[in-house]
C-alpha cells in the first residue's frame, strides 16, 4: 500500500520514507476470523451476518468450577489430566 501510494518504506539505506512499526494486537482485536459456510448457520437481522447455533456457551458457574479443577490439577502437576479436561470442550484448540 505504501509503494502503491508513491511512497517508500523507511530502511537503513534510505533516509526518507514511511517507517513500519509492529505494535501487536490492540485490545479486543482478533487474531483470526472464522468463516461460517455450513447449513447450520443462522441468519441475524443483517442479511450478511450469521451465527453458529452449534457453538455452546458456558455458564459462569461452569467456568468457576473449571478454574477450580484446573488449579487442583496444576497443584498436582498433572499435565495429561489438564489436557484431557481441556479437550473435553468442543471449542478447545491447542496452540501447539
Amino acid at each position: 500500500m505504501i509503494k502503491l501510494s508513491g511512497n517508500n518504506i523507511k530502511n537503513d539505506d534510505e533516509e526518507g520514507g514511511i517507517e513500519i512499526i509492529y505494535t501487536g494486537l490492540r485490545p479486543g482485536e482478533k487474531l483470526y476470523e472464522e468463516l461460517l459456510v455450513d447449513k447450520a448457520s443462522k441468519e441475524t437481522t443483517h442479511e450478511k451476518i450469521f451465527f453458529d447455533p452449534v457453538i455452546d456457551s458456558i455458564e459462569l458457574k461452569e467456568i468457576d468450577s473449571l478454574v477450580v479443577q484446573i488449579q487442583d490439577l496444576i497443584d498436582k502437576k498433572s499435565l495429561p489430566d489438564i489436557k484431557k479436561l481441556c479437550e473435553s470442550y468442543a471449542d478447545y484448540r491447542p496452540s501447539a
